[in-house]
């Protein structure tokens, strides 16, 4: 990383100067000024290492930038090696006649190479506005991240889904669901099992959807926002009241999911949990309270969070359903060669 040669150009000038009564007479203010852009330069870098900038015009300043941070390295330790090995009396006159030439030398290639930084440091900051062009790259890693978030997305829509081989597994999950004894339900197993499409499923079946009044879907995935979560679930829970939900204090909202599943019968399905911890963060607003009337169904990859419910692991197919899942897979309109 290019960060690092700058990081130890400014541990050698750290060093210096807590020996500059030794060393530095006369260079402390020279070291200090270097030491100070060398600081600014680090943190451009460190920021540059972190985004993994893709722009050839910072690439250009980086090399430049480590080009004259080794440069910082070698004067300085040039200079104390130097001077460090001129001992004894007899040259001391000597080891005075040659500090002196050595600090104006010294001085003089400081002075160059923090002209040179600030050039570098003024190109990026002004000319090409690097402040820009770093702001625009965190713009495109946010929205990098929210399309990642939507490819993970999950609806409770009917699709057209090639259910095969999982009917009985539906059939058992539905009556677990309409059982009053459990209020949680968690449906686990590996990913691309068909979690998502068996509790879709569910959320749309006839049975459910005469014994529950209000339905809420919510996609959790490994970055989960506890209040978002909540918010979605009552907007979709109280449709008529969502415009107002986002101003609701944080109190005010869990009084008004606890209530809302109070006073009517609600199937809550919170798809792709990844955590035990997101549902102990949830889990007094949907289990924790006297009176609740609604269900969760849950979808998680990790048996220990289905273990907060009633667990429900999904098999895998046998040979002759995986065959005819390949076969709906590979030819939606069953023109299958003959």
């Amino acid at each position: 990383m290019a960060e690092a040669v700058v990081t130890f150009a400014l541990q050698t000038l750290q060093n210096l100067l807590l020996q500059e009564a030794k060393f530095l007479s006369g260079l402390t203010s020279h070291v200090k000024g270097l030491e100070k852009q060398l600081k600014e330069m680090q943190c451009l870098l460190e920021d540059a290492d972190r985004r993994r900038h893709e722009s050839k015009t910072i690439s250009n300043w980086i090399a430049e930038i480590r080009d004259l941070a080794y440069r910082s390295e070698d004067v300085i330790e040039t200079y104390v090696i130097q001077v460090s090995s001129n001992k004894g009396c007899l040259r001391k006159l000597l080891r005075i006649l040659l500090c002196n030439f050595k600090l104006r030398g010294i001085g003089s290639e400081i002075t160059d190479i923090k002209l040179e930084i600030g050039r570098v440091y003024n190109s990026m900051h002004q000319l090409y506005g690097v402040g820009s062009i770093i702001q625009g790259e965190r713009i495109n890693s946010v929205a990098d991240d929210e399309n990642q978030r939507l490819k993970r997305q999950t609806y409770p829509f009917e699709r057209d889904d090639c259910f095969v081989g999982m009917e009985d597994d539906l059939k058992r999950l539905v009556s677990l669901v309409l059982d009053k004894q459990y209020r949680v339900i968690s449906i686990w197993g590996m990913g691309g099992i068909g979690k998502t499409m068996i509790a879709r499923k569910i959320y749309n079946h006839d049975e459910i959807g005469s014994c529950f009044e209000s339905f809420a879907w919510v996609c959790i995935t490994q970055q989960c926002h506890i209040r978002s979560v909540m918010e979605e679930v009552l907007k979709q829970l109280l449709p008529h009241k969502r415009e107002g939900i986002m101003n609701l204090s944080f109190t005010e909202l869990v009084g008004q999911l606890c209530e809302v599943q109070r006073d009517k019968r609600c199937l809550v399905v919170l798809d792709d949990i990844w955590k035990v911890e997101h549902w102990d963060c949830l889990k007094d607003v949907f289990d924790g309270h006297v009176g609740l009337r609604s269900k969760v169904l849950l979808t998680t990859r990790k048996q220990s969070v289905a273990d907060v419910g009633v667990s429900f692991k999904l098999r895998l197919l046998n040979v002759g359903d995986g065959w005819e899942l390949l076969k709906r897979k590979a030819f939606p309109r069953n023109h299958v060669p003959g």
